[in-house]
């Protein structure tokens, strides 16, 4: 059984073929960010070339005329959970509408907070993925309309993806999961192919295929072997 196996593993090694190819890196994602709400930039926490992570405040727009209102609110609020509880102990003596009304009275109350708080959040920006900010396209004191204008350029980090360029003679052999083994910093790096594109590049005559990796930097080029069996 054992050599069997040998032999298998080494069958399949002498199939094998190493192809020459090329890569670049690209974003494995790219983001433009901009806030959900228009207002007043007040607030940037980050500069082109930070490193983010998914969650991290990114900037904030003036909420100050928010927050006195939500404040105000919650005033509100606070009175009509007062009505209510006082209605409900003395339903068994008031009309049924008065209980009604301040049942109805409460949940406006907290509709109201509820909408205030949501209208805050959209003018905070955060980071939707692990990342790099590679631009910034806003300042303090900036007027910023909602979605409209994008705030930040993200592209995730540490993982990227490499665009790799071999042969269209090779199409047909090339196959999702084959590895691309390539030197990186005097080291050798491997990764797996998780896209193939399908058209062939018609200055070059060459098929991209796709392949995730790691904390290489996106823009950097260079050559490796494409192994297909």
């Amino acid at each position: 059984m054992r050599i069997f196996i040998a032999w298998t593993a080494l069958f399949s090694v002498l199939l094998s073929q190493e192809i020459f190819a090329t890569f670049d890196v690209i974003a494995a994602k790219s983001a433009s960010l901009a806030t959900e709400a228009s207002g007043v930039v007040k607030f940037i926490a980050v500069k082109a070339g930070d490193r983010v992570s998914q969650g991290d405040l990114l900037a904030r727009l003036d909420t100050s005329s928010e927050e006195i209102a939500l404040e105000l609110a919650k005033s509100a609020l606070s009175f009509a959970k007062s009505s209510f509880e006082k209605a409900k102990n003395a339903r068994s003596v008031n009309s049924k509408q008065s209980f009604d009304e301040a049942s109805f009275n409460l949940k406006q109350a907290e509709l109201n907070v509820a909408r205030l708080e949501d209208a805050i959040s959209k003018k905070s920006l955060k980071a939707p993925f692990d990342g790099i900010i590679v631009d910034k396209m806003v300042e303090v004191g900036e007027g910023v309309g909602a979605i409209s204008k994008p705030l930040f350029t993200l592209q995730e980090y540490p993982q990227v993806k490499l665009l790799i360029g071999v042969s269209a003679k090779y199409a047909s052999d090339v196959t999702l999961g084959d590895e691309f083994k390539f030197n990186h910093k005097g080291k050798t790096k491997t990764a797996k192919i998780t896209a193939i594109r399908p058209n062939i590049n018609p200055k070059n005559q060459k098929i991209y295929l796709e392949a995730l990796t790691k904390e290489l930097v996106v823009g950097e080029f260079g050559e490796g072997v494409l192994v297909i069996k």
